[in-house]
C-alpha cells in the first residue's frame, strides 16, 4: 500500500475513520445484495420457458403478450393525466442544509410518492390472465423528470424519455408509467381461481341466508308454518334449512359456470416478480449489465474497507 496513502488513514481521526469503515462496508454489502439479485434475476429469466397462459401451470411462470387495463376505463397518471395501465410518482422538495464542516450543500426530500394499485390485463393469442402489480420490479416505457416552483406541478414535461438535465426549481416530480396496448413481459405466480365457492362458503352463506330469514318472522312464518299454528317448529325450520341449502348450491352451480380467472401475483417464495415493456432478452441484458456495475460497486467498497483497515491498524 502507498505509504502516503498509509499516512492519510492514520492521520484520520477515530470517528471521521469508524464513519467511513461502516458507511463503506454497508456499501459494500448492500453492492453485494444488489448484484445478487440482478444476477439471480437474469438467471431465472433466461432459465424460464416462455408459456401460453391458456396452457400455464399452476405456480411460477413467464409469459408475454400485450397490456390493457383491468378496469372499465383505463386509469389517468397523476400527474400528467395520461392514459395508461401503470403509474408510479414522486415529488420532492430541494433543501438547502449546511454539513458539520459548515458548507452548504443540498439533498431532495420526498414530499410525497405513491404507486398504481390497478389491475392489469396480460393477454395473448390463446388467452388473458388479471395482473396484480402490487410487489412487481416493473420496468415501465417512460420515464419523466421536470422541475417546478409549486408541490404539485402546473405544467406537463415537454418532450418524452428521462430527462438528464437538473433542471431549476425547488421542486423535482418523476412519474413513470406503462400504457394500453404496449408488450408486457411477466414473471411471476401463476394461479386460476374457479368462481365455483367451496365447501367452507357455502356454509357461510346457509348460515347468512337462514340469519336474513329469521330476522324477518312474518316472511319466515309465512313460508314455512304448514300446520298453520303460527309460528316454525322444528320439523318446519330443518324445512327451511333445506330451502337454505337448495338456494345456495343452485348460486353456486351459476358461478361454476362462469370461465374461470387467471392471476398473476407477486410469488409467495421470494422469487423475482417483474413487469416490463422490455422483451425477455431485453430485459435479461439490462439485469447482467446492472449485475456487472454492482458486482464492481462491491470490488470498489473490499478495497476502501481493506485500505482503512490495513492503514488503521496494520503494523
Amino acid at each position: 500500500m502507498p505509504e502516503g496513502l498509509v499516512l492519510a488513514v492514520r492521520s484520520m481521526g477515530t470517528f471521521p475513520w469508524v464513519l467511513f469503515l461502516v458507511g463503506g462496508g454497508g456499501l459494500t454489502v448492500f453492492a453485494f445484495m444488489m448484484w445478487r439479485r440482478s444476477f439471480q434475476n437474469a438467471r431465472v429469466m433466461e432459465d424460464t420457458p416462455t408459456s401460453r397462459i391458456r396452457s400455464a401451470a399452476q405456480g411460477f411462470v413467464e409469459l408475454a403478450g400485450m397490456q390493457e387495463t383491468a378496469m372499465d376505463r383505463p386509469p389517468t397518471a397523476p400527474l400528467t393525466g395520461r392514459e395508461v395501465t401503470w403509474w408510479s410518482y414522486s415529488i420532492e422538495e430541494r433543501k438547502t442544509y449546511r454539513d458539520s464542516d459548515g458548507h452548504r450543500k443540498t439533498r431532495w426530500d420526498t414530499v410525497e410518492s405513491k404507486t398504481s394499485p390497478h389491475l392489469i390485463r396480460l393477454l395473448d393469442d390463446t388467452g388473458e390472465v388479471v395482473v396484480n402489480p402490487a410487489g412487481a420490479d416493473v420496468t415501465p416505457s417512460v420515464k419523466r423528470v421536470w422541475y417546478g416552483s409549486s408541490p404539485q406541478p402546473t405544467r406537463s414535461p415537454g418532450g418524452g424519455g428521462f430527462s438528464l438535465f437538473s433542471g431549476s426549481g425547488r421542486y423535482r416530480y418523476t412519474e413513470s408509467y406503462m400504457r394500453p396496448g404496449e408488450p408486457l413481459f411477466a414473471l411471476g405466480h401463476f394461479e386460476t381461481r374457479n368462481s365455483a365457492p367451496d365447501t367452507e362458503e357455502r356454509a357461510r352463506r346457509r348460515t347468512e341466508l337462514l340469519a336474513a330469514w329469521k330476522e324477518d318472522p312474518a316472511a319466515l312464518v309465512a313460508r314455512f308454518d304448514e300446520d298453520g299454528d303460527g309460528r316454525v317448529d322444528m320439523r318446519e325450520w330443518e324445512r327451511a334449512r333445506e330451502a337454505a341449502k337448495a338456494a345456495v348450491e343452485e348460486q353456486a352451480a351459476r358461478e361454476a359456470r362462469k370461465p374461470e380467472a387467471h392471476l398473476l401475483l407477486k410469488p409467495p417464495n421470494g422469487r423475482p416478480f417483474l413487469l416490463s415493456v422490455k422483451s425477455q432478452d431485453e430485459l435479461a441484458r439490462s439485469y447482467r449489465i446492472r449485475a456487472v456495475g454492482w458486482v464492481l460497486l462491491f470490488l470498489l467498497g473490499v478495497v476502501a474497507c481493506g485500505v482503512l483497515l490495513t492503514g488503521r491498524l496494520g503494523s
